[in-house]
């Protein structure tokens, strides 16, 4: 069975952890550069996947199934976030994906928790900005995403 869901509405937060090395501890110039650096930044995502779905038979008012696909994603807020004015994000992105849930058939709706495990295929490096010490040392970013969903089908 082929199954798209549209629209996805992802809200996730992005963790952008980079090294510095290089620096000297005692130069003040390079303060800010000092110590690995964690950026969080939430975001929302409006995606489209398409999925392969393999479903066992059922037993009762229970099926588990499995799947894999792509994605197309745009993120809704790329441009408004800068990383402290350092990283920039392209809005969109595309990769597979990949997971297992399972059906739970109730008298009005089906209910299906699932795990997705998304890896991202675009860089969404942004380099069009002003070069600058960090995003020189950036060669590419990919989105990598575990996601854990519940579906309600009428």
């Amino acid at each position: 069975e082929v199954r798209a869901i549209f629209p996805q509405l992802l809200f996730t937060r992005k963790n952008i952890q980079y090294y510095q090395s290089g620096f000297e501890k005692t130069d003040t110039a390079n303060d800010e550069l000092q110590n690995d650096k964690i950026n969080k930044v939430e975001s929302i995502v409006l995606g489209v996947p398409v999925h392969v779905k393999f479903r066992s038979d059922r037993i009762g008012n229970f099926r588990v199934y499995t799947f894999m696909g792509g994605k197309v994603e745009l993120d809704l807020s790329a441009n408004k976030q800068a990383f402290g004015n350092k990283i920039k994000l392209t809005p969109f992105d595309y990769g597979v994906e990949a997971g297992f849930g399972f059906n739970f058939y109730f008298p009005v709706f089906i209910l299906s928790p699932e795990i997705k495990i998304s890896r991202g295929l675009k860089n969404v490096h942004n380099q069009s900005i002003d070069y600058n010490i960090v995003t020189s040392r950036i060669d590419q970013m990919n989105s990598r995403m575990i996601v854990f969903s519940l579906i309600f089908e009428g």
